[in-house]
Order: structure tokens, then sequence, then C-alpha cells
């Protein structure tokens, strides 16, 4: 399964770990890629976490088709952020197919 993980600035870091850490395990026990994940945000480069780690993201793809499921670990309020471009990309990816899943203790609806 081909999934994205979208970083956004103040994310938090024990959600983005425990996405990544169960597709891991998961691969792991089954001895093969099932999940094969991308890191991405607004901009590729570092995004800072709200503990102050910074975890490397490529650019946002081009292509909506290009993940079966985006996740999208958040901290603080979510309804604040406002990335019209980020917004737009996460709703066409949606529409094309994508699930989207948020992971935090509150969730925002975006499509």
């Amino acid at each position: 399964m081909r999934i994205g993980i979208l970083l956004t600035p103040d994310f938090g870091l024990t959600s983005f770990t425990s996405i990544v850490e169960v597709m891991r395990s998961a691969n792991s026990l089954q001895g093969s890629d099932v999940y094969a994940w991308q890191i991405i945000a607004a901009e590729a480069g570092p995004v800072l976490s709200t503990a102050g780690v910074a975890i490397m993201a490529g650019p946002l793809p081009s292509e909506y088709r290009a993940y079966e499921r985006i996740f999208v670990p958040a901290a603080g309020n979510p309804a604040l952020y406002d990335n019209a471009r980020v917004l737009q990309w996460l709703r066409r990816a949606h529409r094309h197919g994508a699930q989207l899943v948020g992971v935090s203790v509150v969730s925002h609806r975006v499509v």
C-alpha cells in the first residue's frame, strides 16, 4: 500500500512515530514491504515537531493518485492550519481515491 505522511509545522512527534512504527513492524512481520511510505510537506526540507525534532520531508507530489492513504499527524488546533495549497492538494487527492487519516487528539474536516 502506498502511504503518504503529510507533516505540518509543529506536528506531534508521538503521532508521527506511531504511524511509522506500526507500518515498519507490519513490514518486518510480513517479511516484505506491504506498506511503502513517503514523508511529504508543503515544501521539501526539514519540518519541526512540537518536540523540536526535525524530520526531512519531500515535496507534495504533483500526481494526486500517488497515495492510497494519507496520514496527517497534527498538533495543537488543526482548524487553525491555513495553507490553502496543501488543503487543496488534500481535497484533490481525496477526490482521486486517497483515504485521509488524521492522527492526533482531535480531528478537523478538510473535505
